[in-house]
């Protein structure tokens, strides 16, 4: 703005002096509206400043506005996964399907091993001889008769046998303790004698 100011000072300056003959009349005419330009544009100046300044505060603005936009995307992000709620019931049935499978498994099998023992149980009664039916016949009787005390009687029975091969296990255990020591000290008097 100072520059065309500046012109048009110029510009009179240049009538001024090129024409000092010529018609007085159009020459102030000229350099009227010569300096009402320049009062015009001088008025003018100020509010070009200001809607200078309210454009630099703008840019700024919107930069600083940019800048932290940029910050923010290329911050860490954190994300955050979820189940869908239909997913853990998905688990849930699933789960509660191995169950029943391995439950079924079990009873089919306790199933197949209570028929065979059937089978086998009637092929004896049937395929026997007089001392096995007569111990047949007397131990379904005693099954028969008293439930409990037949379940007593064979569960003692049991813990019987089981201390019975406790105790063989045992002597077996000595025996070999005793043979180890046999052969060290038979090893020993080797090289003792030798």
């Amino acid at each position: 703005m100072q520059t065309i100011i500046e012109k048009l000072e110029s510009l009179e300056i240049s009538f001024l002096k090129n024409s000092p003959d010529r018609d007085n009349k159009v020459q102030q005419e000229l350099l009227k509206e010569v300096r009402n330009y320049q009062s015009e544009i001088t008025k003018i100046i100020p509010q070009v400043k200001s809607v200078n300044e309210k454009i630099n505060d703008l840019t700024k603005n919107v930069t600083a506005i940019n800048f932290g936009s940029v910050n923010k995307a290329t911050g860490q992000i954190h994300h955050t996964h979820y189940f869908h709620r239909g997913l853990w019931i998905a688990i849930a049935l699933f789960i509660t399907s191995l169950f029943l499978l391995y439950g079924w498994i079990n009873s089919y099998n306790a199933k197949n091993v209570s028929e065979t023992n059937d089978i086998k149980y009637r092929y004896l009664k049937v395929n026997g001889n007089i001392g096995l039916l007569k111990l047949l016949y007397r131990t379904d009787s005693l099954y028969t008769l008293n439930k409990q005390l037949f379940k007593k009687m064979v569960a003692e029975k049991e813990d019987a046998l089981a201390q019975q091969m406790q105790l063989h296990l045992a002597g077996e255990k000595e025996k070999r303790k005793v043979n180890l020591k046999n052969k060290n000290l038979k090893e020993k008097k080797k090289y003792v004698f030798k």
